[in-house]
């Protein structure tokens, strides 16, 4: 997912960050969960660089 859609979201002021859908999930947690799943995979590119000395 595209960082710029996450961030434009949540800037937008009239949207329901809030607001409890059907699933029962909000806007904020799935944005929280997709940063950090990204922020996860980052990490791992970080440990495989480090085990191939490239960083």
């Amino acid at each position: 997912m595209n960082f710029r859609i996450i961030i434009a979201v949540v800037r937008n002021p009239e949207q329901q960050l809030f607001e409890v859908h059907q699933n029962g999930k909000t806007i904020a947690w799935a944005d929280m969960t997709a940063l950090h799943h990204n922020s996860y995979h980052i990490g791992q590119l970080k440990t495989v660089g480090r085990q191939l000395g490239v960083w």
